[in-house]
């Protein structure tokens, strides 16, 4: 993963998108992305032929390869809670359980 400076920042938390019971959800990120008309248009000629799409999915398997757990996943970082919840709060484990992996503390 990389920061808009291209520093890495690793996400704090990912989450399974290739377990079995998952097994729908890459086709379906896949398939909504491709619907974004204009960014498509621009990116396919920009980047080349759907380079956007395989590199949503180059980006999973890395997540996937930092969590130690997932072949597959998305990364997320928990910003300050100041304003949005009580300090220590993690909604994603809360909600998802098992299907997340802590990467960061």
């Amino acid at each position: 993963m990389r920061c808009p400076t291209d520093c890495g920042a690793p996400p704090g938390a990912a989450v399974a998108l290739a377990l079995r019971r998952h097994r729908k959800v890459l086709p379906r990120k896949r398939e909504m992305l491709a619907q974004h008309k204009s960014q498509k248009e621009w990116l396919d000629v920009s980047q080349g032929f759907d380079a956007y799409l395989d590199e949503m999915e180059r980006l999973g398997r890395e997540v996937g390869r930092m969590s130690g757990r997932f072949s597959l996943a998305e990364g997320f970082t928990q910003h300050s809670h100041i304003g949005f919840s009580p300090p220590g709060w993690d909604p994603l484990s809360e909600l998802l359980g098992a299907d997340v992996c802590r990467t960061q503390k």
